[in-house]
């Protein structure tokens, strides 16, 4: 009853903000600027809402890691339009994509790269407080949990709802084996705290919900009875 609360809620926002939307589009055309506005769609984090039991952010299940990135550039200036790309596309795309539709190089240091480009077939990273650590590369997503030293294999092409954890699947084994290496020198590199001796430092699971030292991960709302983590 409490995850229908608040899916409910939650659609409700939508609603809201397609409301929202279709005033700031009318307006646009009223005022015969629509032509000239690039209109780029997206969110920093998603919201597990009940999926796997969870809710809000921090994870790297796709309710909590995929966002939506719709982007329509102005008409009539040669730039393609009903385009979809099915390669792995991150915000730090968005500054990149915009400089390239105004007709900017973007810099050097840049950290994303244009979709107006062929971004190409890449590998995503991703850390989030410490314990979650995640790589994917094309369908494949290994997810790998701190506490408990738990990992998690989906392959997204035929389980994009993530209900089957491949990660003990002797036919994935190879699969496994290679993106923890790569997801373990990764972090080596960009966050030694969680390195210790060739592997990533593990610390205890949780007894029971509630029971998280210092920052707890996963929701604690205070009409919510208990703590869920992950």
């Amino acid at each position: 009853a409490q995850t229908r609360r608040m899916q409910a809620g939650y659609y409700g926002s939508i609603t809201h903000l397609e409301h929202q939307i279709g005033r700031l589009l009318r307006e646009l055309k009223d005022e015969g600027v629509l032509q000239d506005t690039v209109i780029l769609f997206t969110s920093d984090h998603g919201e597990m809402l009940g999926d796997h039991f969870m809710a809000q952010k921090n994870l790297f299940f796709e309710g909590s890691a995929h966002v939506p990135l719709l982007i329509m550039p102005p008409q009539g200036r040669g730039l393609p339009v009903n385009v979809r790309v099915d390669s792995l596309a991150e915000i730090a795309d968005i500054f990149p994509t915009i400089l390239d539709i105004a007709g900017i190089e973007p810099p050097a240091e840049a950290m994303g790269r244009s979709l107006l480009r062929d971004p190409g077939e890449r590998t995503f990273y991703g850390a989030s407080l410490g314990q979650h650590f995640c790589v994917m590369e094309g369908k494949m997503k290994l997810i790998y949990c701190v506490r408990g030293g738990h990992t998690l294999l989906f392959n997204l092409e035929n389980d994009p709802m993530e209900q089957h954890d491949l990660s003990n699947d002797p036919a994935y084994a190879a699969v496994r084996d290679r993106l923890y290496g790569m997801l373990l020198s990764h972090a080596a590199e960009h966050c030694p705290d969680a390195v210790e001796d060739g592997k990533f430092k593990e610390i205890a699971p949780p007894r029971f919900p509630g029971d998280m030292p210092g920052r707890w991960y996963g929701f604690h709302y205070r009409d919510y009875s208990v703590d869920t983590f992950h």
